[in-house]
Formats: structure tokens, sequence, C-alpha cells
């Protein structure tokens, strides 16, 4: 069950003197609505658990550091680059509500956490010292949106969770028994929703590639079904040219005797009246051709679907089966050429420096804009393809320099989250970037969203037509575009 206003208050006055003066050392993601802060206070290790979950929102110590973690994606790397090494100035309770402010200072200024255990509602923001919301970690709708100056929810009206505080027993003996017994209490549910999230998250798209094989199949079996009425064609235009003489110039039928049956049995044939015999004979002809060359097409074609469906289903079914977050966090997004501990799988053999360059930056560039958005830049026309075709979803924002040779640039918006005049500004300006115009410093970039992209029918590698693209003007900043890159 999600914590009260009160419990709230009891978890940080236990744990505030703790938290207060600590650096932050780790950032770890335990769940798609789940976050873990590994802090330092002298020779002590603290974790504090941020739950943004619907039924189960919370935010208290852990025992001890979480054993399973996932890759860190979207807000999570926004954090790591933002607040690790800096020291937790202040952890307090707003207003005497669910939201929780925390302050943390060290290079790069102060920064500001604000987390909100408010149910499908709840979100942390982050922002620096000017109060302006640099980044949200889930894509809810909200009135901070980023850009625009935090302000605290209006929770008049809000009853929050109806249990009672009192009835949770402090666990005897530890260190800091109220948050332990918080931990304890929703130890259970939390995992059982925490597992089903992760299973959601990965199945939908999964789902939503089934679907689209569903309708492509649908569409084939009518071209099929068309094909093969075409089947018995040429035998119709061979019997009209052994019955050149006999047909009447201007009929719209001919019976003749079918030749090709065992017993010459009567066979009715339609016509074009407009045209000749030869004619018609050569559009039966044409139609048998028709037969002959797409239904080979078409029946490779369904065997290649059924090839890429059969890994899809494994997964689903493998993805169905798991019992912990471990055996789910290979299918969960992430970086994949790395492992567990974060470090660059290294490439086996000594090869070549070429060889070794291919190994570690494997894969399509990755940016974290500053309103939280997964950038991906193709290293060349085959990844470009990848990333626009494959990987990017109809609603993504898709950029290139304007009349230049240059990377497709794809930044992944959430579901319900258009594009803000920011993050096509900063995706633009790494488009510029790698691209035949990032000398002149400053140019055009074409933008779109990915549905308005097409592929021309026999194009190469990274040719693309676009539908309905807009442009923007951007001028290359080296320290932003730094910033951004994730390493």
């Amino acid at each position: 069950m999600s914590m009260t206003a009160q419990e709230i208050s009891l978890a940080l006055e236990e744990a505030a003197g703790a938290l207060e003066g600590a650096f932050v050392q780790k950032v770890h993601q335990t769940g798609v609505f789940e976050w873990v802060l590994e802090v330092r206070q002298g020779d002590e290790r603290l974790w504090l658990l941020i739950s943004l979950s619907a039924r189960n929102g919370r935010i208290h110590l852990l025992e001890k550091a979480p054993e399973e973690t996932l890759p860190l994606e979207g807000f999570a790397r926004t954090l790591k680059k933002t607040i690790v090494r800096k020291k937790v100035l202040s952890i307090r309770q707003m207003g005497q509500d669910r939201v929780v402010h925390i302050t943390l200072g060290g290079a790069g200024g102060e920064s500001t956490l604000v987390i909100e255990i408010m149910g499908t509602a709840g979100n942390i923001y982050l922002f620096d010292f000017d109060g302006k919301v640099g980044a949200k970690a889930l894509p809810r709708k909200s009135r901070n949106e980023p850009g625009a100056t935090y302000t605290l929810p209006d929770t008049r009206n809000s009853a929050g969770p109806d249990h009672e505080p009192e009835k949770l027993q402090p666990a005897q003996g530890a260190r800091y028994p109220y948050n332990l017994a918080l931990e304890r209490r929703s130890a259970g549910p939390a995992f059982e929703e925490k597992l089903s999230d992760a299973k959601t998250m990965i199945l939908s798209p999964l789902r939503g590639e089934l679907k689209k094989m569903e309708k492509l199949r649908k569409k084939l079996a009518g071209e099929m079904a068309t094909l093969q009425g075409y089947e018995n064609c040429k035998k119709l235009g061979d019997l009209l040219k052994a019955n050149y003489h006999s047909i009447a110039k201007g009929a719209a039928m001919v019976e003749v005797d079918d030749l090709f049956s065992p017993g010459m049995e009567k066979i009715t044939i339609p016509l074009d009246p407009a045209k000749g015999v030869e004619k018609n004979a050569e559009a039966y002809y044409k139609k048998h051709r028709k037969f002959e060359k797409g239904a080979p097409r078409i029946e490779e074609e369904m065997a290649t679907l059924k090839s890429k469906e059969e890994p899809i289903l494994r997964k689903m079914e493998e993805v169905n089966g798991a019992e912990t977050m471990a055996q789910l966090a290979p299918f969960l997004p992430g970086e994949e050429d790395a492992d567990r501990s974060g470090k660059t799988a290294q490439p086996k053999g000594k090869g070549g420096k070429k060889e070794k360059e291919q190994a570690q930056y494997s894969g399509p560039r990755r940016f974290i804009c500053s309103e939280g958005h997964t950038i991906l830049v193709g290293r060349n026309d085959q990844e470009n393809d990848e990333i626009t075709f494959r990987v990017a979803n109809g609603r993504d924002l898709w950029l290139h320099a304007r009349d230049y040779p240059g990377s497709h640039v794809v930044a992944r918006m959430p579901k319900g989250v258009e594009p803000t005049a920011r993050t096509i500004q900063e995706a633009a300006m790494i488009a510029l970037k790698y691209s035949k115009a990032a000398k002149a410093g400053k140019g055009e970039v074409t933008w779109c969203l990915a549905k308005q992209i097409k592929k021309p029918k026999g194009a190469p590698a990274g040719k693309v037509l676009v539908h309905g693209a807009k442009s923007v003007s951007v001028r290359i900043d080296e320290e932003a575009i730094k910033a951004m890159k994730v390493k």
C-alpha cells in the first residue's frame, strides 16, 4: 500500500539525520517506476528507495543494497549524470503532504529533487537552483512540464491512502526500525506489482509487432487468393488460341471443348468484347504470369514472416514465465554492450585498431536531452535505417540536417508526450553536429515525426522520403552536446 503523509513524516524523521551530509554514490533502477539512491556517510552506506507505483508508492531506507537492478534508462541516466557525487544538503517533507524535497550540492551547483508520492499522479522532478523543471521521471500529465517553474500540488481535496500509520509496528533491533518496517510491509505486494509492470513494458511492443505481422499476413493471404484465381489462366489462353477461327468477333464469352480434361467437357470462357481473340488470350497469359511470379514471392514472404514471429513468441513465453526481475532484465531497454556492473564488454582476441573501435562503439550514439528523453544517432547508413524504421515508434521525433549528408537522429518520446521546442532544438543541434554541415557551426535541420518517414522501394540504406517535414535553425553548442552524451 502507498505511504500516507504521516508515514512519510515518520520515515524521514528517522532517516534525515543519516542522509543529510551523505554523498550520492550510485543510482539504481530497480523497476519501471522504482529507483534507489545509494549514498555514503563516512563508512556507512545507505539506500533510499523511491517508488512511484500507483498502488505501492513509497520513500524509505532499505536494509541492504538492492539485489536485482535493471540497466539505467531515461530519467535514471539523467540522475546519474546530475546528482552522483553530490552531497545531500537537506531532505524534508513539504507542507505535511506526500511530497519530499531533497536538495543536493556539489560541482555544477545545487540540484533539487521533488518526489510526489501521489498514486497515478505521482512523479519525480529534477531542477536546478532557478526552480525550473529540467526533467521528470515519468511521462504522466503534470502541471510541472520541463521548462516550467515548479509548483507544489494542490491536495486540499486529496484524501490520500486510507490506512492508519499507527498500525505499522517498528522493526525491533534495527538501526532504522520504522523504515525497515515499511520495507517489510511493502516487499511482497511491491515485488509482484514491479514484476507485472516490467512484463507489461516488455510485452506491449511485442504484441504490437505481432499485430502488425497479423495485418501483413492477412494482406498477403488476400493477394494469394487473388493470384490463385489466375492459376488456370494459361489453359484458358491456350483454348482461345486453339479455337481462334470459331470465335465470333465482339463476343462476351465463348463455350469450347476443354482439350485438357479427360472427357473434353464444355467450358465457358469470359471475353472482353472490345478485344480480339489474340488480345483476350494474351490477357489470360498475363494473369498466369502474375500467378507464376507472385505466388512464390508471397510464399517466401509468409515464410519470412513466420521466422520473424517465432522468436517474438518465444520471447513472450520467457517473459510471461519470468519469476524475478533478473530474468526480465535482458528484455528491458538498456545498453546492449554493457554488463550489470556497467562496464563495457571488451572484444575477444587482439584484433586491429578498427576492430577494437567497432567493438567499443557498436550501436548508435546515445544522448539524454535536458528533458530526459533518449536521443539516438546512426553511425552509418545501416544504423540510420535501423533506428528510423525498426527502433523508432511513430510518435518519436526524427531529424536530419537539411540539404546535407548526415546521420538520422531519433528522439524517443514516451506515449502521450509531444516533443517540446527545447527537445527539438537540442536534438536538431545533435543532428547538425553529425552531418557535413557541422563545419559551419550553424544551419537548418529538418524534423518530423517518425511515422512521416517512408522508405522508397528499392532505395539503398539511409535513403528516405519525408512527408510534412518542418525545419529549425540551430547553432552547435559543443559543451551542451558533451553534457548530453551518454558515456
